[in-house]
């Protein structure tokens, strides 16, 4: 190895490694009461699809907006926040909320660093130094939606949720009603009840 490492005191080795903890403990409090919609605040988001375009006893045309001084308190279908109980929950009515949670396991991230550094003393007064620096991270925190459609596949009849989704949009579009909706194998087959107990819910 003389022809890399040269005479006897003419080269060095060295290296580092480095294990660190992110502390996320108090951006994660502060971030979870400035937007959470459970635990540390009170306030009352009105569901998705609870007005429609068309009139409905089951889904009524939206208010008129008359100005930003408008009294919302008293629109239909709004709940008044009461006194705040902890830890605030939702009722079961099937509303279409969108709210924020953290993961129950969630733990400290951690990074690993480390370095390797080859110096050699050169001809002339010169040095030649080589240095790789690397790093690496596990558990990092992320924001992710738990509820996001996959593109699950009906393994028995080979269709996927878009294309199931696609044709459901397109026969609403054409505003056929849910009783003649015509059948789609990836509801029958993977819904034991079939596409008729999604609609009861709906």
């Amino acid at each position: 190895m003389h022809s890399l490492f040269g005479d006897s005191g003419k080269s060095v080795l060295r290296g580092g490694f480095a294990l660190t903890n992110d502390y996320y403990g108090q951006a994660l409090a502060v971030d979870w009461d400035l937007n959470n919609t459970l635990g540390f605040t009170s306030n009352y988001t009105t569901p998705a699809n609870t007005f429609d375009t068309v009139p409905s006893a089951a889904h009524p045309l939206a208010p008129l907006f008359t100005g930003f001084n408008q009294d919302v308190r008293s629109l239909p279908k709004v709940v008044v926040p009461g006194s705040l109980v902890f830890p605030l929950s939702q009722p079961l009515d099937f509303g279409g909320r969108i709210e924020t949670s953290v993961d129950s396991n969630l733990h400290a991230p951690k990074e690993y660093v480390w370095n390797l550094t080859y110096e050699r003393q050169m001809r002339a007064g010169t040095t030649l130094s080589v240095s790789y620096i690397g790093r690496m991270a596990r558990s990092l925190l992320a924001r992710r939606d738990a509820t996001a459609f996959n593109d699950v596949r009906d393994p028995k009849s080979g269709m996927d949720w878009y294309t199931a989704a696609t044709m459901l949009e397109k026969q609403r579009q054409k505003g056929v009603d849910t009783s003649q909706i015509a059948t789609i194998p990836f509801f029958e087959n993977l819904f034991p009840a079939g596409m008729a107990a999604i609609f009861n819910n709906c």
